[in-house]
């Protein structure tokens, strides 16, 4: 990878190569040239040498015509003998043409003049050939050191530029970011943009194949944004969606550069950082909070939910305003609500967070309690309030029936003169009915933090009772009894009896402690005047105490009544609510459930189904196999109805054989999926193993209160076309659905 990657990044040094071959050419060129003039003069300096040995040989033939021959052939048989070349130039000189010796008698002033020439041409020449020679020689001398110099300069650049390529890539190795070099199209990629790509660079090793790989169907269409991004110099990084090999798809911040000819790019992995966005996008729109986003210039973003509790349809209609805007003039404890407002986004500015209850208006006037948080949390880099709205009205709905419960039970208390304490040990709360302060003669000031604290209340002489009766239960659990005088009280001594009962988690540590607390004081009353009479008669103890243990009955009698009340309030509420042969909700019920769920629905702008379902030839079961059995079905189809619906789907015996399923913020699709499943369940229950099926109708709610007639009339005409066309199916209400007049009703 090293190696590869200097050898792409060496592309300068290989034109220095390129440029140092020419030169060393160019030289060999010139040597060569310099060469071949000195061979040309050699060949010249040879020719006048002929030249000379011609000119001499005609002195030597003139010589000897002039008498001379004699002499000069002794000397030149005396230089043969010593000098071998005189006789080649003497056979040599033979050999020219005599044509050649005729033309060429000169005189012998001529042929001194002819021969000094020679001799000068001859030793020019052979001096230019030796020059150009040594020249020519010198070149290719100096051609072979440049070489050999360069190539060691070479290796020795090539080893310190190879050393400096694998510390510049072993640091791109260890970026935490992935690093893709571009060079002539050519793509080199670091370890961690292999692992974001989950490619080596062996696989990708061009710029198509990254476009082809990583893009797929759309490489056309990024290909063309990255040219046009490359010809502006890439101005801003980008996030693009690449397809992994792994064939997951991963979000890829891109950045990139130009150098020295290629392209650096820097790949970030933001796959986790976009899914943590996306997830908080999709709590804050889908959120049944309202979410509220608010700087001082007003309302910057608001979530669905904002615009249901506002009841408003578009976005727009509130951006710019604050949220204290959609609220009363007046608040609960009668402050004006825009100054408690500003107060309130103070505080959260100052501290961070604010919580509180308000009361918010709604565009159609309606006024409702909800619970405000408020948070200052950073956006786009500054800080601005997250205002979070919690719906309280089914809260306070609740709130007012317990209290209306605790009058009830206090009433109960009050006449019953017992008095109820509990202790959570867990969180340290105490809780203490009215009746059992005012039997201990307290206020809600002075309540005991914990139970052992009570003996505060008790007269000393009954304060080591009640301790160990505590220590008692809170050891073994076993519920103990024990009389205690409180230590003051406004209406003179009292007796009171304490029942003690103490709760324990799985490990056996006591998390609550129980106190009922019974005024005895007339029975203690019975007991003295027993006592004082028990030496006037012996008939009148008997009575006494008979009247004392009548006390005792008494008590205990008041105890199993208000057990026996509360057992028949509540069966007297399943009474009135419930269908005494299926156990589901009966008729009445039915209908208070439908208009509150159309209501509810109303509020929050969502439908409301309803489905009636009806036991096919449910008569004709009943006469065949008696009253019984039907009444059999009729339990197995309530629980199979039970089992198929949610909690939040309400089912009840609308009467007869039929049966109704409210069905709340629900779509006619989803309702009519849900009625083939109650039927299909039906029809494949074990336990209707002799052919019992239903047929149904389902339809959805106008969304107001008095449509519920509209809206069971509906349903009950999609049974109604059910029943008449083959029955074990489920019907859609439809206009065309309506039957005829005078077609009778399937049973």
């Amino acid at each position: 990878m090293v190696e590869t990657q200097r050898t792409g990044i060496g592309v300068r040094r290989d034109v220095e190569v390129v440029a140092a071959i020419m030169c060393f050419a160019l030289l060999l060129f010139f040597a060569t040239l310099t060469l071949y003039g000195a061979g040309f003069q050699m060949e010249a300096a040879i020719s006048e040498t002929g030249t000379a040995d011609a000119a001499e040989a005609l002195f030597v033939r003139n010589n000897i015509a002039a008498g001379r021959a004699t002499r000069y052939l002794g000397a030149s048989s005396q230089q043969a003998a010593v000098h071998p070349r005189t006789v080649t130039k003497a056979a040599h000189v033979n050999k020219l043409p005599s044509a050649r010796l005729e033309a060429v008698q000169p005189s012998a002033a001529n042929l001194s003049v002819l021969q000094a020439r020679a001799s000068r041409l001859y030793a020019s020449a052979w001096c230019e050939a030796v020059v150009l020679g040594f020249a020519a020689i010198c070149l290719y001398v100096t051609a072979v050191v440049s070489v050999v110099s360069y190539v060691r300069q070479r290796r020795s650049s090539g080893k310190i530029s190879q050393t400096r390529a694998s510390s510049v890539w072993t640091l791109v190795e260890n970026l935490p970011v992935g690093v893709v070099f571009v060079q002539n199209e050519r793509l080199y990629m670091n370890r961690i943009a292999e692992e974001i790509t989950g490619y080596s660079s062996s696989e990708i090793a061009s710029l198509s194949i990254w476009f082809r790989l990583l893009y797929r169907d759309s490489s056309a269409e990024v290909e063309d944004l990255y040219k046009n991004d490359r010809m502006l110099g890439f101005p801003k990084a980008s996030r693009v969606t690449i397809h992994a090999k792994d064939g997951g798809l991963k979000q890829v911040e891109f950045a990139a550069c130009t150098n020295n000819g290629g392209e650096i790019w820097i790949l970030r992995d933001v796959t986790e950082d976009c899914a943590a966005n996306e997830k908080f996008r999709v709590l804050f729109e889908h959120s049944s909070d309202a979410h509220l986003l608010f700087d001082e210039t007003g309302l910057i973003d608001c979530n669905n939910a904002a615009l249901r509790f506002i009841k408003v349809a578009d976005k727009s209609a509130l951006l710019g305003k604050h949220p204290g805007t959609f609220s009363p003039p007046l608040q609960s404890d009668g402050s004006p609500s825009r100054e408690k407002a500003m107060e309130w986004d103070r505080l959260a500015r100052e501290t961070g967070h604010a919580r509180f209850e308000w009361l918010r208006l709604a565009s159609d006037g309606e006024v409702f309690p909800v619970e405000v948080s408020l948070t200052q949390v950073p956006l786009n880099g500054k800080l601005v309030l997250l205002d979070v709205w919690h719906d309280l009205r089914q809260q306070k709905k609740a709130e007012a029936k317990l209290v209306r419960s605790e009058m009830a039970m206090q009433e109960a208390q009050a006449l019953a003169h017992i008095g109820s304490i509990e202790y959570n040990m867990t969180n340290a709360e105490a809780y203490w009915s009215a009746e059992a302060m005012r039997l201990f003669g307290i206020e809600t000031a002075n309540i005991p933090s914990s139970p052992d604290k009570i003996r505060n209340l008790i007269n000393v002489e009954s304060t080591g009772l009640f301790l160990s009766a505590l220590k008692s239960v809170m050891h073994s659990g076993d519920d103990t009894t024990v009389q205690v005088l409180p230590s003051s009280t406004d209406s003179g001594t009292r007796y009171l009896n304490l029942l003690l009962r103490c709760e324990k988690n799985l490990v056996g540590e006591p998390i609550r402690v129980i106190i009922t607390a019974i005024d005895v004081t007339d029975r203690h009353h019975y007991e003295e005047s027993l006592r004082s009479a028990l030496d006037a008669a012996a008939a009148a103890n008997a009575q006494l105490e008979a009247e004392i243990q009548m006390v005792n009955n008494q008590s205990l009698e008041l105890e199993s009544q208000k057990h026996e009340l509360e057992t028949a309030n509540q069966r007297l509420h399943d009474l009135a609510s419930r269908d005494g042969l299926t156990g589901l909700f009966n008729h009445r019920t039915f209908q208070e459930r439908l208009r509150a769920a159309m209501d509810e629905g109303a509020v929050s702008n969502a439908p409301v189904a309803l489905i009636l379902l009806d036991v096919d030839y449910f008569k004709r079961y009943n006469d065949q196999y008696g009253h019984p059995a039907g009444d059999e079905v009729l339990r197995r189809v309530a629980t199979v109805l039970a089992s198929v619906c949610t909690k939040k789907q309400i089912v009840a015996r609308y009467g007869g054989e039929e049966f109704a399923v409210i069905l709340p913020s629900t779509p006619l699709g989803e309702a009519l999926a849900v009625a083939e499943q109650i039927r299909l369940a039906v029809q494949s229950s074990s336990a209707t193993a002799v052919g019992v099926t239903v047929s149904l109708g389902v339809a959805v709610c106008g969304f107001n209160s008095s449509a519920a007639e509209q809206l069971i009339g509906e349903a009950d005409t999609a049974l109604y076309h059910s029943k008449h066309h083959g029955r074990n199916q489920s019907t859609c209400f439809r206009a065309e659905h309506s039957p005829v007049t005078g077609l009778p009703k399937a049973a």
